[in-house]
């Protein structure tokens, strides 16, 4: 892969972290540059760098959310990818980003979806005996409705306003269910294909709502057009519980507004986001 100057620099302040925390290694390499740069120390842990979420969440709290949830499940035996035992796993201040440490997994070719939503609904069940408290301070949904009125979203005002309303009766609808922690942006992208079968992964939204939030995770790729096994996934779960449709359609916001703020954040046209927004209004017409 051609490694961006956003990488190199990454793999430079990883790099630096790691050996300030003592740990040996021989090479460094980047995995991934999408919302996060991954970086993988030898076969022996990965560490995470923020880069378009960092652009729009100031701070840690997010980080230290994701560590604490991803620990509490790891600890438990769930199928997640849980965070370094070699150090600290963080989040670890170094200038103006962090970064966060995790088990490095070795991987095989493809996510089976069917054994993918059975792993969702064993960390559900595990997640029910995790205090919301862990989580308090975010939700996924109010984040990207607060997105709708910053300078980096490409759409006219009559655009934001139907995304707004779309985003607000999905509220509305999901108000009254019973909520735990959830994963919060449960697609099969942010599932693992590792050696010892697939493996939840990039709790950075993780927050307190009903379990129907990470199924409309799981339902939207088919409308959003990029459905890669999504859909068996969500079959697999097992029995959905009230509010999948009114999830839905809040998850398709949301996957419009962060489209835009990706796109700002690589200096990239509002082609994509525009695109998306189109096939949403279609699909939820």
């Amino acid at each position: 892969m051609v490694v961006s100057s956003r990488a190199r620099a990454a793999l430079e302040v990883a790099s630096e972290v790691v050996s300030g925390l003592g740990v040996s290694f021989d090479a460094a390499r980047v995995l991934r540059d999408r919302s996060n740069v991954i970086i993988a120390f030898d076969e022996r842990l990965v560490a995470r760098v923020p880069g378009s979420v960092g652009s729009v969440r100031p701070g840690d709290a997010w980080m230290r959310r994701e560590v604490a949830v991803a620990s509490f499940l790891a600890r438990r035996g769930a199928p997640v990818v849980g965070p370094t035992e070699l150090a600290d796993p963080g989040p670890h201040a170094h200038g103006d980003t962090f970064v966060t440490l995790w088990q490095f997994e070795p991987t095989v070719e493809k996510v089976d979806p069917l054994a993918a939503g059975r792993a969702l609904r064993v960390c559900h069940e595990m997640l029910e005996d995790l205090d919301v408290a862990v989580v308090e301070g975010h939700n996924a949904l109010d984040e990207a409705l607060r997105l709708l009125d910053t300078d980096v979203m490409p759409f006219t005002g009559e655009e934001r306003t139907v995304l707004r309303d779309w985003g607000r009766r999905a509220q509305a609808a999901l108000a009254g269910e019973p909520v735990q922690v959830v994963h919060g942006d449960a697609h099969l992208g942010n599932v693992l294909a590792s050696a010892r079968g697939p493996l939840w992964n990039d709790w950075e939204d993780t927050h307190a709502a009903s379990r129907a939030w990470d199924l409309g995770c799981l339902h939207a790729p088919a409308i959003l057009g990029w459905d890669d096994g999504d859909e068996v996934a969500a079959m697999a779960y097992g029995d959905a519980p009230e509010g999948v449709e009114a999830a839905t359609r809040g998850r398709l916001v949301q996957a419009v507004v962060w489209t835009a703020v990706a796109a700002a954040f690589r200096r990239e046209g509002p082609e994509r986001a525009r695109d998306l927004l189109m096939r949403v209004s279609l699909g939820t017409a």
